[in-house]
Formats: C-alpha cells, structure tokens, sequence
C-alpha cells in the first residue's frame, strides 16, 4: 500500500505542478508507469505471485489515470486522486496499527457514498 499511496502522489504531482523536470506529463506519467513495473517484478519476485489481478488492475488504473489527465479537464480526477491518497493513508495507519482496523469499515463507507454521489 506504502507503494500505491507514494504513485497517487507522484500523480498529483505530475499533474497539478510545474515540475522542474524536462520531461512532459505524458513523459512523466509514464517513468511513473516503469517505477510501478520495476516494483512489480521485484514484488513478483519475493512473493512468487506473477499475474497478481491487483498489481495489473493498478497498473492499468495509473495508465487510465494518466491519460485522463493529459486530455482532460485534471479538477475531478485531481479531487478523486486526493480522496484516494488520504484512503489508502488511513488503511496503512490501520495496517501498522496506529488506528483501530474499525476504520476500514469507515474508509469503505465513504468511498460507497462518492461513488453513489459521481453516479447522481
């Protein structure tokens, strides 16, 4: 999760502020893309668990949510990458026991209410 959470602000990043790289956002994007593969393999590597559906799933996300930056209006997906960002911070807390594992139910909930709300 420590990994995903440092992609999503690696995105915002990307997206949001000037970098004083000389890279362009879809340059950008996807050197963040080759970190997620590089992570990938490594992970694949100790767990022996090539062709994991999640590590795919988020790879494909990363590469949606690139696109989706560089073509489109970034203010909702700049505010969906923030409530990501502070979900995944919350679940790692729970994870290392800085906060109760009550707060998944809470984490699940509120992501449930924004997708009812993007759907209204």
């Amino acid at each position: 999760l420590e990994g995903r959470a440092q992609d999503m602000e690696q995105a915002i990043l990307i997206a949001w502020y000037e970098a004083s790289s000389i890279l362009s956002k879809e340059q950008q994007f996807q050197e963040l893309i080759n970190n997620i593969d590089s992570r990938t393999e490594e992970y694949s590597s100790i767990a022996a668990l090539d062709g994991d559906d999640l590590v795919v799933t988020w790879r494909e996300l990363m590469i949606e949510l690139g696109d989706e930056m560089v073509m489109n209006d970034p203010e909702p997906l700049r505010q969906e990458l923030e409530y990501r960002t502070q979900d995944l911070d919350r679940a790692l807390k729970a994870l290392n026991g800085e906060a109760p594992l009550s707060d998944f139910d809470d984490i699940i909930a509120e992501i449930e209410q924004r997708v009812l709300k993007k759907k209204e």
